[in-house]
């Protein structure tokens, strides 16, 4: 279920005629015997009656027992096969699907629907609306939701949401500039939720960004601490299989049953879904996570840098094949690229971006044309050299959202005005610079953009 899963608290007793059987298929179809169910909420022989249809649970055990199988309470009470708590949570599910697949317009629009019409649903859909405008970059208006009154946000007592709300403000205020304020959230995040969320993606996204603030300020040795303790925490075993096709093909079979009113299977197929599609989205940000700390690293620039910095890279080719995985590849073919440059192997660096770009022809072009410029330059290939430059420039401006690397540990604005002093384009070189310092609020492009000046 995740975080941001939504919980219901009804207050009626539950007097759904199949509750038994609900609880008895969401055991089995989790793999789990009667007593892991039954472990401290009621005996084994109990929980065997209420399976059976021959005792009736009160609403407190059926939350209990609903907690421990990962299923949402309204599947088990549901009078009906199509009850208007189950086309709530079908419509949750579907808003959930669009954002976890990437349409982030369509999520925003299917959150906010949720928050106007369905009041039980409104502290979890306007957590996922602030989540989903931050994706859409629309930060300011993602924050502002953040800022809302706590009653509009979570459910008293919960302290894993708490923590979420930390961690998204943080983020906020990372990408806004304002780097004390954002310490203070982020590592409210990285500790407070405690030892149930180690390892958690949660906890993860919190040391990272914990990790990315702290460069910016300039401290190198706090950051080198956050990025230790989540590496640590890192899991980069893949799942095997296609388990987007899986996770696309439950959630054909859950609009059929949707379709066909049929809304308790409905609600089952799109919990299998998300839960596949989170598996893969999961692999995905632990190698994101891993490449950055692979970059920090080598930025470092300590005698082990290069060696550090190649290990997860390398990692991730070998063990992430799947076309599924074709982002991961490709970040780590480009970020091998930077390491072949500082080992001034300028051919090895034009074949990584070549790779990178063949894996993946829709990510991160400008960097890309970055990476390109600076292994042609590396080669003599001056005039070369110089049309990529400019191309990545370019791109950087007109392309669409945010440029991946900007939220990352080298800022390719950085590396441009590098590169255009060394091709003797000293204004060039300073526009670089300045657009690092506006965009990024590093303190030590504020220093290179005096100097270059």
């Amino acid at each position: 279920m995740g975080v941001d899963c939504l919980n219901e608290n009804p207050t009626q007793d539950i007097t759904a005629p199949h509750i038994g059987t609900r609880l008895q298929r969401a055991r089995r179809e989790r793999g789990m015997r009667l007593i892991d169910v039954a472990r401290g909420v009621v005996s084994v022989g109990y929980l065997s009656m209420i399976e059976q249809g021959q005792r009736r649970p009160s609403p407190e055990v059926v939350r209990a027992l609903a907690k421990r199988l990962d299923v949402d309470i309204a599947v088990l009470e549901a009078g009906s096969f199509s009850s208007p708590k189950l086309h709530d949570l079908v419509q949750w599910q579907d808003a959930c699907w669009t954002f976890v697949v990437g349409d982030f317009d369509a999520a925003a629009q299917q959150f906010a629907d949720i928050i106007e019409r369905q009041s039980t649903m409104v502290p979890a859909a306007t957590r996922w609306l602030a989540r989903t405008l931050f994706s859409l970059e629309r930060t300011e208006e993602a924050l502002r939701l953040l800022r809302r009154p706590v009653a509009s946000l979570r459910e008293p007592h919960d302290r894993w949401t708490a923590v979420y709300i930390d961690l998204l403000s943080g983020m906020c205020l990372l990408r806004m500039g304002d780097l004390e304020a954002a310490e203070v959230l982020l590592q409210s995040a990285a500790t407070v939720g405690g030892a149930e969320l180690t390892g958690t993606s949660m906890h993860l996204t919190a040391l990272a960004y914990l990790g990315r603030c702290r460069v910016r300020r300039g401290f190198m040795q706090g950051a080198l601490a956050a990025f230790k303790e989540c590496s640590e925490q890192l899991d980069l075993l893949v799942p095997g299989g296609n388990l987007v096709a899986l996770a696309r093909g439950c959630r054909e079979t859950a609009v059929n049953a949707r379709d066909n009113n049929d809304l308790v299977s409905a609600v089952r197929w799109n919990e299998r879904a998300n839960i596949l599609m989170n598996v893969c989205h999961a692999a995905e940000h632990g190698s994101a996570l891993a490449l950055e700390i692979s970059a920090f690293h080598l930025r470092l620039e300590t005698p082990d840098a290069l060696d550090t910095a190649s290990v997860f890279p390398k990692r991730i080719l070998m063990c992430m094949t799947s076309a599924a995985h074709a982002e991961s590849r490709s970040r780590s073919q480009f970020l091998l690229a930077e390491i072949a440059l500082r080992q001034k192997d300028g051919v090895t660096a034009k074949e990584r971006v070549q790779a990178g770009m063949h894996e993946d022809p829709n990510f991160d072009a400008p960097w890309a044309a970055a990476l390109r410029a600076q292994a042609e330059h590396l080669l003599g290939n001056l005039d070369e050299a110089r049309s990529f430059a400019d191309e990545a420039c370019a791109l950087i401006r007109t392309t669409a959202g945010r440029l991946r690397r900007s939220d990352s540990l080298v800022e390719p604005w950085e590396c441009l005005a590098d590169l255009y002093q060394r091709l003797n384009e000293s204004e060039k070189a300073w526009e670089c610079m300045r657009e690092a310092a506006v965009g990024a609020g590093i303190p030590k492009s504020l220093v290179v953009l005096t100097a270059a000046r």
